[in-house]
């Protein structure tokens, strides 16, 4: 079997997982045919930096230390006494300076630079992110491995940074690898990069064609028996999707992994602790309301195998396992999520 993902269709997650990619300057992109995933992920960077250089680099307040003859900011006294110990005339101070060089711009630069020097990256590209580079001159570059993605801010001020540091997170995490055959195939991946992509491509799918539903990501209260008993040490649950219709409400727990089935010798089995986990969401989320609860595995078939398509009663509720095959053209992609919203209105 050979696993592989329409290279197309990453851009369409992202386009739906990241609303910044709906600006005609992304748009014009749809119609472009890319031999290789590193051509599409630096593509959409190139055109992101063109919008950012364009509106202006974001500034932020970044802490400096430094030995000054004059007095600027805090002084360090402990610095400052070693400084003269030393028959250095130079107090040690800390000050905030407003500058492009912060860390918002330093991951993009740099991200750029290894570009350049990727060579399935097309002359064109490279020579486009080389004519950026020098509205990115008073900005350095740094070691991607000491970012805190997570820690990372996003305000009014620097929200589109938000697009382009996840281009960044999924190149630095070696996402990008060319198909054997140099055609427009993802064969291989970071599986947790994809996994949370996908995730947030299903929710917001739904979000944005069928809001009647109400998707949201929500969190499942536990169906105690003794509802004063203390809940501190059981675990949460937060379903991925819930989408709610007049007569039932369907829980959906998306799930990436380069195998569907878990295999024991010969036997394709469903992973167990997946169904084991959306039963019990589904259990729990039936006992607090009237209104009928079902459950659905949704997984991202990358690999060239058979479709899953099974649907099981299982006490008194439907728990259905499914596919959504990632290659093929996107418009049966979009079909299969329109079949899963009809179903529960």
């Amino acid at each position: 079997m050979t696993s592989t993902i329409l290279i197309k269709n990453i851009y369409y997650m992202l386009s739906y997982a990241f609303t910044d990619l709906n600006h005609p300057i992304y748009k014009r992109m749809a119609g472009e045919m890319f031999q290789n995933s590193h051509d599409l992920f630096a593509a959409i960077l190139v055109n992101g930096l063109r919008k950012q250089v364009k509106q202006g680099l974001f500034k932020d307040y970044v802490r400096y230390s430094e030995d000054l003859a004059v007095l600027r900011g805090k002084i360090n006294p402990r610095k400052t006494i070693a400084n003269r110990m030393q028959r250095k005339q130079l107090l040690h101070v800390e000050f905030d300076e407003m500058t492009e060089n912060n860390l918002y711009n330093q991951i993009p630069k740099t991200v750029a630079l290894l570009i350049i020097r990727n060579p399935y990256v097309k002359k064109t590209t490279k020579n486009s992110l080389k004519c950026l580079l020098p509205y990115f001159n008073e900005v350095s570059t740094i070691g991607l491995q000491h970012v805190s993605w997570s820690e990372l801010i996003y305000h009014r001020h620097n929200k589109e940074y938000e697009l382009l540091h996840n281009i960044c997170y999924f190149i630095y995490n070696s996402l990008l690898l060319t198909s054997e055959n140099g055609e427009n195939q993802l064969p291989d991946y970071n599986e947790e990069n994809l996994s949370r992509l996908f995730e947030k491509f299903v929710l917001c799918y739904f979000q944005k064609h069928h809001p009647e539903l109400k998707p949201r990501a929500s969190q499942i209260s536990w169906a105690l028996d003794d509802f004063s008993q203390k809940k501190t040490h059981l675990p949460r649950m937060q379903s991925d999707i819930t989408l709610s219709g007049k007569e039932k409400d369907l829980i959906i727990d998306t799930k990436f992994y380069k195998r569907m089935y878990q295999h024991n010798f010969e036997t394709r089995k469903h992973h167990s602790n997946n169904l084991y986990q959306i039963f019990t969401y589904v259990q729990n989320k039936q006992f607090s309301q009237e209104k009928e609860v079902s459950g659905m595995l949704l997984y991202a078939q990358t690999y060239n195998e058979d479709r899953i398509q099974a649907t099981y009663s299982l006490a008194g509720n439907s728990i259905t396992i499914q596919s959504l095959d990632l290659n093929k053209e996107f418009k049966e992609i979009q079909s299969d999520l329109e079949a899963i919203a009809v179903g529960i209105k």
